[in-house]
């Protein structure tokens, strides 16, 4: 997250706002966890358990729809539609 999404201030290395003072530790925490299973989906895949890889990237997704996100989505669905 570079800025807070209530007063769209810069964010620094604090989990409170500098501007409004929102707390936004819970998001960044959401942020974080998506990253995660963002590497999870990647190691994964490497490993061959496409199962675990979908499940991983659709947890991604649900917490942090970035773009990085959908796109690994789309090539572990693509991935899996092959396997058929």
């Amino acid at each position: 997250m570079d800025r807070c999404p209530h007063c769209k201030a810069r964010i620094k290395e604090q989990p409170i706002c500098r501007r409004c003072g929102a707390d936004l530790s819970p998001l960044l925490l959401i942020e974080t966890q998506a990253g995660e299973y963002a590497r999870r989906c990647v190691q994964s895949l490497l490993a061959g358990n496409m199962q675990e890889a979908e499940d991983c990237i659709a947890a991604a997704v649900l917490l942090h729809a970035t773009d990085c996100n959908r796109v690994l989505q789309g090539f572990v669905q693509s991935l899996g539609k092959n396997a058929l």
